[in-house]
């Protein structure tokens, strides 16, 4: 009983560790999505249609990464509100690249 009550108390503490993590991850997530956005933007303007689709599907495939993993965040009100102001404007920058 004793071992149970051990291995679910590392269970736990290994969930709280992940859901941690991924409060990390989904600014640095968004950061790359807006960088990856704005590099499409500028590599259209120079007429590079492949280099611009490729940096324009990895910011895509990072919002759709975030919005996977948001509803299992534990946010602050604080990191919410910067998660979903990043979010914004990634998703008009991305409707600029015409998505």
């Amino acid at each position: 009983m004793k071992k149970l009550r051990k291995l679910n108390a590392a269970d736990e503490g290994t969930i709280a560790k992940v859901k941690n993590t991924s409060v990390g991850f989904l600014p640095q997530e968004l950061a790359m999505g807006l960088t990856f956005a704005q590099l499409a933007k500028s590599s259209k303007k120079r007429g590079q249609r492949e280099v611009a689709d490729r940096q324009k599907a990895a910011a895509i495939q990072a919002y759709e990464m975030v919005l996977k993993f948001l509803p299992e965040a534990t946010l602050t009100p604080r990191q919410k509100r910067q998660i979903e102001a990043d979010l914004a404007q990634l998703q008009f920058k991305l409707k600029a690249l015409g998505i």
